[in-house]
């Protein structure tokens, strides 16, 4: 019987799929989006991300505010989208990508007597304009964005971070239950998610108080955090250092696109 001649080609493509399929193999890089666009279809289903535009409302009771500059919508120099095949988060940053200048207002005018440090006064810092990164993790409660059905609502932690005064960093915090660095913050409230459409997967979301404050109006209670970074023979450790619990209000609305 003939012999077929013994391709190099063949054993090369056996070697590739095999490192493929292998654990060790490096997952793909994460990538980001144009506006409206959702990741490659090359990109691995845990990494897709789904570009929505996020609107912050700009009413003057509110203590987290939008900068007036209309929607903040996902391009080169602003995040704003759901992280749909990993966690089903929402995010909005402008703090991290290169020459983000969109903002939030942050009004620290109520605070809540005897949740500083020491139980003292809470220690706020200035109210005003801040370059930002807000996440909603929903996973933490076994949610996600994509799976909140039309007319729901459920209940999800509200971060807004790097909130830079100076040489500190600072983040705003909304979640009683564990959080994802393993810390605790029970006496503040979760963020209502309303899923707003009315069938199919959701396109449309609201985030909203949970919580209501002594005089009635809807607030949650958010803690203020000082993130203390040090480093001692090379090894860095962050802290979070509590400055005090203030009522906050706000509406988020999340649209798709």
């Amino acid at each position: 019987m003939r012999r077929r001649p013994w391709n190099p080609l063949i054993l090369t493509s056996v070697v590739v799929v095999l490192a493929a399929c292998s654990e060790s193999a490096p997952l793909p890089t994460q990538s980001r989006l144009s506006p409206g666009g959702i990741a490659s279809a090359s990109a691995s289903n845990s990494t897709r991300l789904l570009a929505v535009t996020s609107t912050i409302s700009t009413d003057a009771s509110f203590q987290i505010k939008g900068d007036g500059l209309g929607s903040y919508k996902n391009s080169s120099t602003l995040i704003s989208e759901i992280q749909s095949g990993t966690s089903g988060d929402w995010e909005l940053d402008s703090s991290m990508p290169t020459g983000g200048t969109r903002t939030v207002y942050l009004d620290f005018s109520r605070p809540i007597p005897g949740s500083g440090p020491n139980g003292g006064a809470a220690v706020a810092i200035p109210s005003g304009n801040y370059r930002f990164h807000m996440i909603s993790k929903c996973h933490l409660n076994g949610n996600t964005f994509l799976s909140v059905a039309p007319g729901q609502t459920v209940q999800c932690p509200l971060l807004v971070s790097q909130l830079v005064v100076g040489s500190h960093t600072y983040s705003v915090l909304m979640n009683p239950g564990l959080t994802s660095n393993g810390s605790s913050w029970p006496e503040t409230s979760y963020s209502n998610v309303t899923c707003n459409s009315t069938a199919g997967t959701c396109a449309s979301w609201t985030l909203t108080p949970s919580g209501t404050a002594p005089d009635g109006s809807t607030a949650n209670v958010a803690v203020l955090i000082d993130v203390v970074t040090s480093t001692t023979k090379g090894k860095t450790t962050t802290t979070d250092v509590k400055q005090g619990d203030f009522y906050m209000s706000y509406r988020i609305d999340i649209t798709n696109p």
